[in-house]
């Protein structure tokens, strides 16, 4: 007997988010995955053998507009360090000081921020948030991003985001400076 009003409520549910779907714009809301690469922009003149080389970053966002041209987001990701130093400009050194990595440092971000939406698909944004430490050698750290992207929109619903951002914040143990970071992600947007 409950199975029949829970199956009822479902079909509504997936019937008003259609309806939604079919009625996208710009003030629509979004959800996205995508995933990033990240490049540690160490100051090589003072800890030139510090550098870390980032190997994975998953992101999901949500995207709510409050008017046209400016939207909340928040956003999930997950960043894995790699454990060794890597030398961007010589990549056969792969361990660049005398004492060994503490890593792999992992991260679970969470972020909150805004987007401001000058033309229909170009956006510029701002973020921050918590990047909850998942290993040992990670620290709990608050973190912070500004950039820039494009959505190139597809079909009546999908859209590429392309990103690029710069943000710091990212703590680690054994060391007295947070990582700054440049960010390049591209994501699928649907846009209900």
């Amino acid at each position: 007997m409950t199975a029949k009003p829970v199956h009822l409520v479902f079909t509504l549910l997936l019937f008003a988010i259609h309806v939604k779907a079919q009625s996208g714009n710009q003030t629509s809301v979004r959800l996205g995955i995508g995933v990033a690469h990240r490049f540690d922009q160490a100051d090589y003149l003072k800890r030139a053998n510090d550098r870390r080389h980032i190997d994975a970053n998953l992101n999901a966002q949500f995207e709510m507009p409050l008017t046209e041209k400016f939207h909340l987001t928040a956003g999930l990701n997950y960043v894995y360090f790699d454990k060794h130093a890597i030398d961007y400009f010589d990549p056969t050194a792969v361990q660049l000081n005398d004492y060994p990595s503490e890593g792999p440092y992992t991260y679970f971000p969470v972020m909150g921020g805004i987007r401001y939406y000058p033309l229909k698909n170009v956006y510029g944004s701002f973020q921050a948030g918590s990047a909850f430490a998942m290993s040992v050698s990670a620290k709990t750290s608050l973190i912070y991003s500004v950039g820039a992207g494009v959505v190139l929109p597809f079909g009546n619903h999908g859209g590429l985001d392309f990103g690029f951002d710069y943000g710091g914040g990212y703590e680690y143990s054994g060391y007295d400076y947070p990582l700054r970071l440049i960010n390049v992600s591209v994501s699928y947007k649907y846009r209900f």
